[in-house]
């Protein structure tokens, strides 16, 4: 019997900011991640969300949601891990990434503060590593 105890998700904007839908890149980037940990379930879901204004927005998304057994190298799958993350900042064009480790979510913006830190990536890869 295989034990999967941990779950990994990224929120995934159908569209990109400008409407156009989700670039081929950010998939590929996701495909990485699901070939690393060997499968991923996709769920279909509707994000409601105000913006700074108080308009109300209605996205369509995805949640890629990966589970998780022993992993052999827990750098190596943080790695992937972010490339998806960074993947939708960078080629995706989003301002933030929604993520969740098991029951933790987390929200990683592009901030310069998030991009020369190395939390998210330290958070990632001790989950994964079980510590």
């Amino acid at each position: 019997m295989l034990k999967l105890d941990k779950t990994i998700s990224i929120t995934v904007p159908q569209f990109m900011n400008d409407g156009n839908a989700m670039k081929t890149e950010v998939f590929q980037r996701l495909d990485a991640i699901t070939k690393q940990f060997g499968g991923v379930t996709i769920t279909e879901a509707v994000g409601h969300w105000f913006n700074d204004n108080g308009v109300k927005h209605i996205d369509n998304k995805m949640v890629y949601e990966w589970s998780v057994g022993d992993v052999e190298d827990a750098s190596l799958s943080m790695g992937h891990v972010m490339l998806g993350i960074l993947g939708l900042i960078n080629a995706g064009e989003q301002e933030a990434v929604f993520f969740k480790l098991g029951a933790t979510a987390y929200i990683y913006d592009n901030s310069v503060e998030n991009i020369i830190s190395d939390q998210a990536e330290r958070t990632i890869e001790n989950y994964l590593g079980g510590f």
